[in-house]
């Protein structure tokens, strides 16, 4: 019979667009917005106003969709907020990460690199930190539609120019495992390792194999959540659920087997059956604040629920 780890949640990284929610009140944040900052609503409703993946994330990068640069902000707040991701001890130049390919699923020529993601890969962008290194921390991440625009970007090249025009690095963003397996090089994660896709409920689904897998042992540390992002293509895509306005999100946690926790001198809160339970209450709440996100909602609800407001 398994014997069951206590998990306790040491972490939360939540880029909204009613501003940044952290766990701990003292942590550092990256954004300058907060959840009553008027002008962290766009005019667009559900979408984050004045985003920039500088702010969260120092290494640079080349092409990124999205949905991509959502997770990876997402990510480094709530690696950052558990005090497991150091901003100066990461940086790898004095220059803010570039913006120029984010999210249009336009690549020209010359920007087509043979820069990829790619899950087997060992290598990461920022170098393995003590706290994430090694195979007992995890990554699980839920989406809905995932990298939907650099899909249609992928597509409409080769519908306009045929098979010769298709771009390999397009190509190699547009996975709906492109933004879990960027966060994990990274972030050096190389433990337990999943994409949900289950509609709004994704990154619920994602936090629950998190707590799952350390209960059970499988893991003892994962960072974990959903990401959805806000493009034309999506708004082509699909209406919002109830009629709801469409919304966008990066939401993630870290859960650590309380032990482990208590070894780097963090205490954590408990995080049970009966949070993650309780947490589906808060879906038209949370949908009535910020919008209709996709495979970040069911993060969202567990956040809402841990932060009890």
């Amino acid at each position: 019979m398994n014997q069951f780890h206590e998990v306790v949640v040491t972490g939360m990284g939540a880029i909204t667009p009613r501003g940044d929610w952290t766990l701990n009140a003292s942590a550092p944040k990256a954004s300058t917005s907060t959840e009553t900052d008027a002008k962290a609503v766009s005019d667009d409703g559900g979408a984050i106003a004045n985003f920039v993946l500088g702010d969260y994330l120092d290494s640079q990068k080349t092409y990124l969709d999205r949905c991509s640069a959502l997770a990876l902000a997402g990510c480094a707040l709530a690696l950052r907020d558990a005090d497991l991701l150091s901003l100066e001890a990461r940086r790898m130049s004095t220059h803010a990460a570039t913006q120029d390919g984010i999210g249009d699923g336009s690549l020209s020529a010359s920007d087509d690199s043979d820069e990829t993601a790619s899950d087997d890969s060992d290598e990461t962008a920022g170098g393995d930190s003590d706290e994430t290194a090694g195979g007992d921390f995890g990554i699980t991440l839920g989406t809905h539609l995932g990298c939907l625009e650099t899909m249609k970007g992928f597509w409409d090249k080769v519908a306009s120019g045929g098979v010769r025009s298709a771009s390999p690095l397009l190509f190699s963003h547009s996975y709906f495992n492109s933004p879990i397996s960027l966060c994990a090089i990274e972030f050096g994660l190389k433990g337990f390792h999943g994409t949900f896709c289950n509609g709004n409920q994704s990154g619920y689904d994602a936090v629950r194999a998190a707590f799952d897998a350390i209960r059970l042992g499988h893991a003892r540390a994962m960072l974990c959540g959903g990401v959805e992002a806000l493009t034309p293509a999506r708004a082509l895509f699909e209406p919002g659920e109830n009629n709801a306005q469409l919304g966008e999100a990066s939401v993630f946690l870290v859960l650590e087997e309380s032990k482990r926790a208590a070894r780097r001198g963090v205490r954590g809160r408990p995080f049970d059956d009966v949070l993650l339970r309780a947490a589906r209450a808060r879906e038209e709440s949370v949908a009535t604040l910020v919008g209709d996100c996709g495979g970040a909602s069911g993060a969202l609800w567990i956040a809402r629920q841990i932060k009890g407001d």
